[in-house]
């Protein structure tokens, strides 16, 4: 099991039920003290403007140094703090062995900003009409229950998707509802390390024409050229997959890289609407609806077939599957997930 997914799932169900709320009523009078010293803790800070004490980090290498101006301590410096006036957050993925060692620490208030992050998802009560209203879109009856599943999941915040969950090897190129036709034309958004590429290019056994991606965080874009060195025809774009040309902001946070206002500069464009494509995959950290937008002639004119995340943004599971159907009425929509936590939920479209 990944470790991510172990940590998720094990983590003590009262942790996983706290809110920003919790957190905000919490912290008046105390101090703020972060677990993980990471560029990803370092955009909490700036996102929530949270004035931190310090950081603490299970890395020896980052002790005693500076993170954004902020001191960075061995774990064991909680000891010298009053534990009714600290409180303590994890920006960590090791969210269930972090929280065990705060309590032999002897820390009370302890709050893990994964989760603090998931209450957003849950869909609320005015909405639920439109997440339902997706039902009537999807094409088999294992599509409904999965959908059923992850509305219901969200609601009741639920992290554990281990029922839901199909072999991760079947993302994007699922041999129960994809089939492989000659010289295949792929748009791979999202590439992170170009691993899907590859994938695509084993699948393609009848051959294919090309390969394009885009991945917009240069530190991946090296990443991408080591990976699919061996690969013909492939095109690489540094850029994000958008709907109009302009410059966004983008934090990296290695495969979680995504748009943010304090983040580094980078190209944005919708994909060249006289590109021949077959079939598209997007997994673009919430940009999933832009980029569809950008590329509505090819998904009209062409029809390919799409592999799009949906799981990124609050209501990306009812409005992706909506915009897809409005494009194309005679696609058939399929749902799927991939990861034993609320990650790599998929729509399909094909005809």
């Amino acid at each position: 099991m990944d470790i991510r997914i172990r940590e998720y799932i094990n983590a003590d169900k009262e942790l996983m039920r706290k809110t920003w709320n919790d957190f905000y009523k919490c912290i008046e009078n105390k101090k703020i003290i972060v677990f993980g010293a990471s560029s990803g803790a370092v955009h909490l800070m700036k996102e929530k403007t949270l004035d931190i004490a310090y950081f603490v980090d299970n890395a020896q290498a980052k002790w005693n140094q500076t993170l954004n101006g902020t001191p960075v301590y061995s774990p064991e410096r909680i000891k010298e703090e009053n534990m009714d006036h600290i409180v303590v957050l994890i920006a960590s993925v090791y969210i269930s062995s972090i929280a065990k060692q705060l309590k032999e620490l002897g820390v009370k208030h302890i709050f893990a900003r994964r989760f603090l992050d998931y209450d957003s998802m849950i869909i609320r009560e005015q909405d639920m009409q439109e997440a339902n209203s997706v039902l009537d879109l999807l094409y088999d009856q294992r599509s409904k229950e999965i959908c059923k599943s992850i509305i219901q999941k969200r609601i009741n915040k639920e992290m554990d998707y281990s029922d839901l969950a199909k072999e991760v090897s079947q993302q994007y190129f699922d041999d129960e509802i994809v089939s492989c036709q000659i010289n295949e034309s792929f748009v791979d958004a999202g590439a992170f390390d170009g691993t899907t590429s590859v994938e695509f290019a084993k699948w393609a056994k009848k051959g294919y024409e090309k390969i394009v991606i885009y991945e917009p965080m240069k530190e991946n874009i090296v990443n991408v050229e080591h990976t699919v060195r061996n690969l013909k025809n492939v095109e690489i774009h540094n850029k994000a997959l958008w709907n109009k040309k302009e410059l966004l902001q983008f934090s990296f946070d290695g495969a979680g890289s995504s748009i943010d206002k304090n983040g580094i500069t980078v190209e944005a464009e919708p994909l060249d609407p006289d590109s021949k494509v077959t079939f598209v995959k997007m997994d673009i950290e919430g940009a999933e609806m832009n980029a569809l937008e950008g590329m509505k002639s090819i998904i009209m004119e062409q029809k390919p077939k799409l592999a799009i995340c949906i799981y990124h943004l609050y209501d990306d599971l009812w409005n992706i599957p909506k915009y897809i159907h409005e494009l194309v009425p005679e696609y058939k929509l399929y749902m799927r997930h991939y990861s034993k936590i609320n990650e790599e939920t998929v729509i399909y479209a094909i005809l």
